[in-house]
């Protein structure tokens, strides 16, 4: 009985865990950028929870109007001026309140430049590359706002922020875009540009990970010795 109790109960908690995305709300999108020696963008989007109707819909119609529900959920998404080679991991999961389409890719530095999602939503964009410093600068109309309510973006790096009017939260830059600012975006981003040395950053990462377990390996080595020398000694005894 306490067995059929229990397996209930895990079976409840899975349920309402997986009926309900807490992270976002119906029309609303997530930007994330991860910069390294490479650009990793993430792009949550979260639909509403008709979106698979809509989309179905849109395709027995072929109007000419293409929904962003049947671009998101039936074909794929490729970063811009690239060839169809190229496109995002796509994953989608259904909840009791909306869809959610994430969407990731992993750019070089050129490849970003030339090919970033992100250009296509802005009416302006500049981005400078010098030898010391890499800077990102987009104003004006925010064009991907069409149909959603709010879109957060934010970004992340390993190196050093000399200048930004994003909000900083842990490490991370936020700017949001909605009805009220979307005419009048202004998002400016200015990091030191090292990537010599940002391989380096990261390797040290792992070095000290890896030297941290080896460590921990020669401690343990070393205390099972000490503990099967005093075994035998009181064996011996």
């Amino acid at each position: 009985m306490k067995k059929k109790r229990l397996m209930f109960l895990i079976l409840i908690i899975m349920l309402l865990t997986a009926c309900k995305n807490k992270e976002l709300t119906p029309k609303n999108i997530q930007y994330d950028l991860k910069i390294t020696d490479t650009y990793n963008e993430k792009i949550d989007i979260a639909l509403s929870k008709d979106a698979y109707e809509i989309a179905e819909e849109y395709s027995e119609q072929k109007g000419e109007y293409i929904s962003d529900e049947y671009k998101l959920l039936k074909k794929d998404i490729y970063p811009v001026n690239t060839s169809s080679i190229k496109k995002y991991k796509k994953t989608i999961k259904k909840y009791s309140n909306l869809v959610d389409v994430k969407l990731s890719y992993n750019y070089t530095e050129k490849d970003f430049i030339n090919e970033g999602f992100i250009y296509r939503c802005f009416e302006n964009y500049d981005l400078v590359r010098a030898d010391d410093y890499f800077e990102l600068y987009l104003s004006g109309n925010f064009y991907c706002l069409t149909g959603f309510n709010e879109v957060n973006i934010n970004i992340d790096t390993i190196n050093e922020v000399l200048e930004s009017n994003g909000n900083k939260k842990n490490d991370i830059y936020n700017w949001v875009i909605n009805k009220e600012n979307k005419d009048n975006v202004n998002i400016y981003y200015k990091i030191v540009r090292d990537y010599d040395s940002m391989p380096n950053k990261i390797n040290n990462k792992k070095g000290t990970k890896i030297i941290l377990r080896l460590v921990r390996i020669i401690i343990v080595v070393v205390v099972s010795y000490i503990i099967i020398k005093i075994l035998k000694k009181y064996q011996n005894d």
